[in-house]
């Protein structure tokens, strides 16, 4: 790989990377809820019609009050009952993330690199992750926050990588990125970005340290 010098950014997913999430939807969220699955739940077509809600929700085009209603509404659970759900969809940080982070900045405060969160979320759910929350993660001592819902766009949209890069006017080259999700590393490679999928079943922070040994940053 090549020198620190050459990285000039680094980049962090939140979800499957910095905090443990329920990839496996809406059932795995509600047993973390302790609420009931609903049937809808194994309805192909509900399945269709909640990522298309989270798609608007995370793009900033529903409020939590919209979301939480139509929600309701395909689903047949009740509105406490998916706020709930959505509070424990984040399930806990990845043991040692703040430890990790903080070693992050200081070598990057040494090397002038530049850090930053670029997740695909929502208002509640970045509440959880900015303060002290059970899903509480670093995120504030990162330099950028580079968020779906504010920007209007979600990764693996083009556009998304785009305003990245305009707001740090930094060259895609040199900017190292760290994501669970095979779209979203595929969209950003084809960029010129370096990035690195995270397997979110195994260890982050292990794999994330490794790549950043190999690029002389740690």
């Amino acid at each position: 790989m090549s020198d620190a010098h050459d990285i000039k950014l680094i980049i962090f997913d939140a979800g499957g990377v910095m905090v443990r999430i329920c990839h496996g939807g809406l059932p795995q969220a509600c047993q973390e809820a302790n609420i009931e699955i609903p049937s809808a739940a194994s309805d192909p077509n509900v399945t269709e019609q909640l990522a298309l809600l989270s798609q608007g929700f995370e793009t900033g085009q529903l409020s939590t009050a919209m979301f939480v209603e139509q929600t309701a509404k395909v689903t047949g659970l009740a509105k406490p009952q998916i706020e709930s759900v959505m509070h424990h969809w984040l399930i806990a940080p990845y043991p040692g993330i703040g430890t990790f982070i903080g070693k992050v900045r200081a070598a990057c405060a040494i090397k002038d690199i530049t850090t930053a969160v670029l997740s695909n979320t929502n208002p509640p759910h970045w509440q959880l992750m900015k303060t002290d929350s059970h899903a509480a993660i670093p995120v504030r001592q990162l330099q950028h926050q580079f968020l779906s819902f504010e920007i209007g766009v979600m990764k693996p949209d083009a556009g998304i990588y785009k305003h990245v890069e305009h707001a740090t006017r930094i060259d895609p080259k040199q900017i190292l990125f760290f994501d669970d999700a095979l779209p979203n590393i595929e969209s950003a490679q084809s960029r010129g970005w370096r990035a690195l999928r995270i397997d979110h079943h195994g260890n982050p922070i292990e794999q994330m340290t490794k790549c950043l040994v190999e690029y002389g940053v740690f």
